[in-house]
């Protein structure tokens, strides 16, 4: 919203997971069960077009139905990614939320689906391109051999040089891991983000509600509420 974001504005932020965890928990219910009613209907009948040896041509259509539920999955799960956006900047509960990002997303399901897997993408090719860049350090570039006869495995130093360095490099894997993770959530949901303010300064002309309080003199943490949307 091109407003000073204080770390203790952020910190009282917090007391938005609540209705964030319960955000991802409906969520992941709405997307998941009437997907997997349709998987388990497909299941079914293709079981009983078979024991009836019926079930030719279906098998051809089999990937394309899969396909489908697919499809259904993605549209749903675009439907409802803006709600985490609702919940934070307008105190939003968990179903109002969900609603919420229901009615922005309607008639922008293609700008916002496009948005979002651009930062999707992004995430992906930082995450490849480091997982490369640390592979080096997560395995030894020789091959050793070494006469243990006399002093055992243990004993060598090449053995022990090997064993630091596979340490060192595991760790190094792991906390690339977790950035280059941390870093991923954060670009896709600061886009997600930028996609709610965006709709709302399209359908809603928050922009001038903005500049209205910038004139006014009295910024504030949150964004302003919805016009006649009850939020």
């Amino acid at each position: 919203l091109g407003r000073p974001a204080r770390f203790g504005q952020v910190l009282r932020s917090v007391k938005r997971f609540p209705a964030v965890l319960g955000i991802q928990l409906l969520s992941g219910l709405i997307v998941a069960i009437p997907v997997a009613l349709m998987a388990l209907f497909m299941v079914l009948t293709m079981v009983a077009l078979l024991s009836r040896g019926d079930a030719g041509p279906w098998l051809v259509l089999m990937p394309f139905l899969f396909l489908g539920v697919a499809a259904l999955a993605v549209w749903l799960g675009i439907r409802l990614a803006l709600a985490t956006p609702a919940a934070v900047f307008e105190g939003q509960g968990p179903v109002g939320a969900l609603r919420r990002s229901v009615r922005l997303v309607r008639d922008n399901w293609w700008r916002t689906f496009g948005l979002l897997l651009l930062a999707a993408l992004m995430a992906m090719g930082l995450s490849l391109a480091l997982q490369i860049l640390t592979g080096a350090f997560q395995s030894p570039a020789d091959s050793l051999v070494v006469d243990n006869t006399d002093t055992g495995w243990f004993g060598s130093a090449e053995v022990r040089a090997l064993l630091a360095d596979i340490l060192v490099g595991s760790v190094i894997g792991l906390l690339v891991g977790s950035v280059v993770q941390i870093v991923g959530m954060t670009l896709t949901h600061l886009t997600a983000a930028l996609v709610y303010v965006d709709l709302r300064i399209r359908k809603e002309g928050l922009a001038d509600a903005l500049i209205g309080e910038v004139g006014q003199g009295a910024p504030g943490p949150q964004a302003p509420p919805a016009t006649g949307q009850g939020g």
